[in-house]
């Protein structure tokens, strides 16, 4: 399910928060050319996303999430079903989504990039990726604020079969990346004056996939 992006993982908040990283999510390809569904397909995808996003905003008191979000479709990300970059209003959906056996779940991992930039536009930089704030808007929408959804078939796309979990011993923050990152810190402990140093973790791939951010 960088502080520019955030998505459906991993997600969180740890780390060199995403902000610092210039966009790069946790472990998973992103961004990148972008790919629409079928037009006819996208066009109502499309009208049905800004009637949700009305329905959120309204829910959550954000009035500027349904006028500035933005949302792309992209068939780059791999094991990431979507990613927010809350600094540009901007969401991005994995192409999988728009197929019939990725529908199901569509709704929910958009609510879930839209509570990231309604978390910025209501707490700024401040407030952890899944934080308290996020899941209280999540949970707000009718969903429940979970990070990694089961899906086998994602999984399979040529994912390496190792990962490093990166987390923070104070706040039990964490993030996933493909490499050890040592230089990385929790910046929310850092900016209350902890040094934020984060304990890595050699793990196996599963077949959970998450959304970043």
């Amino acid at each position: 399910m960088g502080r520019d992006t955030r998505g459906a993982t991993v997600t969180p908040a740890v780390h060199v928060d995403d902000r610092e990283v210039g966009g790069e999510g946790l472990d998973m390809q992103s961004g990148g050319k972008t790919k629409a569904p079928k037009e006819g397909r996208k066009a109502t995808q499309e009208s049905h996303f800004r009637r949700l996003l009305r329905r959120w905003a309204k829910i959550w008191e954000t009035a500027a999430l349904a006028e500035r979000a933005q949302i792309e479709w992209s068939s780059r990300l791999t094991r990431t079903l979507g990613r927010a970059y809350p600094q540009r209003m901007l969401i991005r959906l994995n192409s999988w989504l728009c197929e019939s056996h990725g529908a199901a779940i569509l709704e929910e991992v958009l609510c879930h990039e839209a509570a990231h930039l309604a978390v910025h536009i209501l707490h700024g930089r401040d407030a952890a990726m899944h934080g308290p704030e996020w899941k209280r808007l999540v949970e707000m929408a009718g969903y429940t604020p979970r990070t990694g959804i089961h899906i086998p078939e994602l999984v399979s796309r040529g994912a390496s079969p190792i990962r490093y979990e990166h987390v923070c011993p104070a706040c039990h923050a964490k993030r996933i990346a493909k490499r050890r990152q040592p230089s990385w810190r929790c910046v929310a402990c850092r900016q209350l004056g902890l040094d934020g140093k984060l304990i890595i973790h050699r793990r196996s791939a599963t077949s959970e996939v998450r959304d970043e951010r």
